[in-house]
């Protein structure tokens, strides 16, 4: 018999995160019946106590009031009034006070298979101990676990990217590139998953001179030399994208490609720019660094380089959402 009670209490569990409905009426109608599942565990209880007996179809009865029920819960509290919330609070401790002797027992409880329970959105952790093998930690999706003796039980929340693989976050990034003749300026935006992400970033100086003519680096144009005034611009952007992906807790790598422009000019003596050809490039641009991240806020580091040839330090500071 206190193999049945216990499957009571586990199955009430199950039913221990809040549901979010659209309707309010609707919220009204499950916690309706989840106080009425909750009554009748309780009840089922009381009877077992006194010594009668409780036939496994009356569990599994209860059982498919839990299943319909769940199918439709949803996760989430955002819908729920201060009131309904109070009442759900309220329901769930009058059935786990009324189990928590039970559950606390030093005499395990055997569990049969009846069959299998409806899964939610959080796992339980089970410490079992078979007949041939030591007291293991095992973490199982339901309670069908043939000839363990059960030793306890703990609510352990799913992480968010296990429940819902997809489902990630957004970062966004205000970047700054340095380098020893400018600083440059962007943003990055990134997505990331449980393991892998993405990203796209674009960053300038916003430096609008234009060049009259180009020469080279000894200070000839055309194979005269060009007299200067030692006013020099430097002109640069880049932009690209890439992938993220995490290595161990808040640290991740990216790394990525793009297109960029470095342009150097210098001042002539008659006011005009000439761009200096064999110090200036542009092509394919690569990227790559270390992305690090604390609860909403997060933060990077890296090298961003145009053509493989002068190398900008780029930092990073962002918020996730």
């Amino acid at each position: 018999m206190r193999n049945l009670l216990f499957f009571l209490f586990l199955v009430v569990c199950l039913c221990s995160r809040q549901p979010a409905y659209a309707q309010s009426n609707r919220l009204d109608s499950a916690l309706d019946s989840y106080e009425q599942i909750c009554d009748r565990c309780i009840q089922l209880r009381d009877r077992s106590l006194r010594g009668e007996k409780i036939s496994p179809e009356e569990l599994r009865s209860l059982l498919e009031q839990v299943s319909s029920l769940r199918a439709t819960l949803q996760e989430g509290t955002v819908n729920m009034t201060a009131a309904q919330r109070s009442r759900f609070e309220t329901i769930r401790s009058k059935y786990t006070a009324a189990f928590q002797p039970l559950a606390g027992s030093s005499q395990a409880a055997r569990v049969n298979d009846i069959g299998s329970l409806p899964t939610v959105a959080w796992r339980p952790v089970m410490v079992v101990e078979t007949p041939s093998s030591q007291p293991e930690l095992a973490r199982m999706n339901t309670f069908t676990h043939s000839g363990a003796e059960v030793k306890g039980i703990a609510r352990v929340p799913l992480n968010k990217y296990e429940h819902n693989p997809i489902q990630g976050k957004v970062s966004l990034f205000a970047l700054a590139g340095w380098m020893p003749e400018a600083m440059s300026y962007g943003a990055m935006v990134s997505y990331t998953a449980k393991r892998f992400g993405a990203y796209l970033k674009g960053r300038s100086n916003f430096i609008a001179t234009a060049s009259d003519y180009g020469c080279l680096s000894d200070g000839t144009s055309g194979g005269h030399i060009i007299w200067t005034t030692g006013h020099e611009s430097h002109k640069t952007w880049a932009a690209g994208g890439g992938t993220i992906v995490r290595i161990a807790g808040p640290l991740s790598i990216y790394a990525g490609s793009g297109y960029g422009k470095l342009s150097i000019l210098w001042e002539d003596s008659a006011g005009k720019w000439a761009q200096v050809e064999d110090l200036s490039w542009q092509g394919v641009c690569a990227d790559a660094g270390l992305v690090l991240s604390s609860g909403m806020f997060t933060a990077l580091v890296g090298v961003s380089s145009i053509k493989l040839k002068k190398p900008t330090v780029e930092v990073g500071l962002g918020v996730r959402f």
